[in-house]
């Protein structure tokens, strides 16, 4: 899966909508504000946002995701079912991996949910 593609994946996850416009694809969240990259696999800012949403998300009453960064250049979220770790060649790529597989594990399972 390309860069693109992961990227689609967790905006998706943000809520995060593709407006296409005849000069490309214009990205929507859910203040409304409007911007023509995303940029989770390269900005710390990005990425972190998503990290606070996860932490964010309960999965019983009061029991919440974790997100471990370090050990080296790995990213673990914990919670419940789920159990990923992640390494990459820097701090940001283990993380924004993690990430993207929760994203995508939290996207499907929503499907299946509805």
């Amino acid at each position: 899966m390309t860069t693109t593609e992961k990227n689609a994946v967790i905006a998706r996850f943000m809520g995060i909508t593709e407006i296409i416009e005849t000069n490309g694809i214009v990205y929507k969240d859910p203040n409304s504000e409007l911007f023509y990259e995303i940029k989770y696999h390269s900005d710390w800012n990005w990425i972190m946002n998503c990290v606070e949403k996860i932490e964010n998300l309960s999965y019983n009453e009061d029991q919440f995701y974790n997100v471990i960064i370090g050990y080296g250049l790995e990213c673990t979220i914990q919670g419940g079912k789920v159990n990923i770790c992640e390494a990459g060649t820097t701090k940001l790529e283990a993380v924004y991996l993690a990430v993207y597989y929760f994203a995508l594990w939290h996207n499907q399972s929503r499907k299946r949910v509805k």
